[in-house]
């Protein structure tokens, strides 16, 4: 037996499922505008964290370039202050080896122009090679000076001190001074 409906069921039923297709549609809807939020949101989160990202890639790079610029400013004044070192340390054994004081400007130019010094690694001299003959600093820093009397307080005796124009008298050259000085004074003139 087919069952039949009344006008007004038809349009109860109709009306029902109607009302729970709309609520449905509803639903839909907005789970539809939570996504496009939920969407919108994650999108603003991705473009903060690119940001941020872009933001401590260039502070990266700007520390990096910083720490570098650093490191080459210390590696620059460890030199320097090795440098020093190694000039005091020359100037010492100059003194102690007795070249003129007024010369050893002059004479520490020329003996590092002159040696290959060796050092170690505290930046202490341990020796100096003269002529491809490596000496110990103090008989090196001898040998220096009586390849360069000049330089040195009257090696060759008498004299003593006085700057006269006789030979074996304390003459040392200085490069800091003018030709004429030098001769009026009895200094040798440097090698040109």
């Amino acid at each position: 037996m087919e069952k039949t409906f009344t006008q007004a069921q038809v349009n109860a039923i109709v009306a029902s499922a109607s009302a729970k297709l709309s609520a449905r549609i509803e639903g839909l809807e907005r789970e539809i505008s939570n996504h496009e939020t939920l969407k919108a949101e994650l999108v603003a989160a991705a473009a903060a964290l690119t940001s941020q990202v872009q933001s401590l890639t260039t502070e990266r790079d700007t520390t990096a370039a910083a720490f570098e610029a650093a490191k080459a400013q210390h590696a620059q004044a460890v030199g320097a202050v090795r440098a020093t070192t190694l000039q005091l340390q020359l100037s010492q054994a100059l003194v102690a080896a007795d070249a003129h004081p007024a010369a050893i400007p002059a004479a520490l130019r020329e003996l590092q122009a002159a040696a290959q010094l060796e050092a170690d690694d505290a930046g202490n001299l341990t020796g100096i090679t003269l002529g491809g003959t490596r000496h110990a600093l103090a008989k090196g820093v001898q040998e220096f000076l009586e390849q360069n009397p000049f330089f040195a307080k009257g090696l060759a005796g008498g004299g003593g001190g006085a700057r006269g124009h006789g030979a074996g008298v304390d003459r040392p050259r200085a490069d800091n001074r003018s030709a004429a000085d030098m001769v009026r004074e009895g200094w040798e003139t440097p090698p040109r």
